[in-house]
């Protein structure tokens, strides 16, 4: 009975999979699937940053979560670049914080554009967030990933106005 894998853990399972193996990951090379490794993205922290967002997906195959999750993750690959912090995109605190944001970037992407789900996309979403974040939360994430969830959400929902001639 302690090995029935229920279907949300083999969906888990496939999407990570993907995520290690597929050539166009962001995170080729950087997945560990049976220790937990420094520099790696264990399957533990892979599962637990996906369950809180899972319902987001709302029943569709790994190969589309792997699609939207791989986009969009190609998006912070340069941002962490660009602030000296691209290590850090394994650390768990940081890895499941920029899970926690996907749900609300993935709605925006979709008032935009449908259900495509694209890096230019998630560009587009993005980058704006992306001079609001501090640098600081990247270079050292700190312990909770909830707390650093709500900076980026905060850094995503400021700068919004309404105005003429735009």
């Amino acid at each position: 009975m302690a090995d029935t894998e229920t279907d949300v853990e083999a969906l888990l399972r496939q999407v990570f999979d993907l995520f290690m193996k597929d050539k166009d990951s962001p995170l080729i090379g950087l997945m560990s699937p049976s220790t937990r490794s420094r520099g790696k993205i264990s399957r533990v922290t892979f599962n637990t940053a996906l369950r809180p967002i899972w319902n987001t997906f709302s029943g569709n195959p790994a190969e589309f979560v792997f699609e939207a999750l791989s986009a969009y993750l190609h998006v912070w690959r340069p941002l962490l670049r660009k602030n000296n912090a691209e290590g850090n995109l394994t650390n768990p605190t940081l890895f499941r914080a920029i899970m926690l944001l996907f749900p609300a970037a993935a709605e925006r992407v979709s008032d935009r554009h449908g259900e495509q789900y694209t890096v230019q996309y998630f560009s587009e979403v993005l980058d704006p967030v992306f001079s609001r974040i501090r640098k600081s939360d990247l270079k050292r994430p700190g312990g909770s990933p909830v707390a650093l969830h709500e900076a980026f959400k905060k850094a995503m929902e400021s700068g919004f106005s309404i105005g003429r001639g735009r």
